[in-house]
């Protein structure tokens, strides 16, 4: 799609050339390699089980990918990509407790990880854990003061308790921020 689009942006016609520069994909090859995807299967590395793991996630197939997470995690307990991971598979599949024991793992790890902090936040808000959750957001916001996010995130946990005076600089910071 690409020299097609170069072609018509030559000849003048812009809007040709828009219409096939947004088919021209990412400049990856799609082979399909029979001999390489079983080869691929056959690595058992926490790598290999954490780009499976993800390929599952992203076919929406939450029990394969927190059962490749697990592999990966056998092999190396300390990563926590796939840890967190992991939680967010078990989030998708619905087991909101097992998911939040898995997140809580990730940051005993690592404290810095703000995405497992986070979610762990939104989590705790679905399971009206308020709390729970604005200590969380406020942990992220205090890591990464640009997130707008993590501020709504306090914002509505404040309301949610009843706080609405403290919640309001919370939501004038997210608008400052986005």
């Amino acid at each position: 799609h690409y020299p097609l689009a170069q072609s018509y942006r030559s000849l003048g016609q812009q809007e040709k050339a828009e219409v096939h520069l947004q088919k021209r994909g990412d400049g990856r090859p799609g082979l399909y390699d029979p001999l390489m995807q079983a080869y691929y299967w056959l690595v058992d590395s926490a790598e290999a089980h954490y780009q499976r793991g993800v390929l599952a996630m992203q076919a929406r197939k939450w029990e394969a990918a927190a059962d490749l997470f697990r592999k990966g995690l056998a092999l190396d307990p300390e990563n926590s990509q796939l840890g967190f991971s992991l939680g967010l598979s078990l989030y998708w599949q619905g087991d909101f407790d097992a998911a939040a024991k898995q997140f809580e793992a990730v940051l005993r790890q690592s404290p810095d990880h703000m995405e497992a902090r986070f979610n762990l936040a939104v989590l705790r808000a679905q399971q009206r854990h308020y709390r729970d959750a604005l200590a969380h957001f406020a942990a992220v916001a205090m890591q990464d003061p640009g997130r707008a996010d993590a501020q709504v995130g306090q914002a509505e946990m404040l309301r949610n308790l009843g706080d609405l005076n403290a919640s309001l600089p919370h939501w004038r910071r997210a608008v400052e921020i986005d």
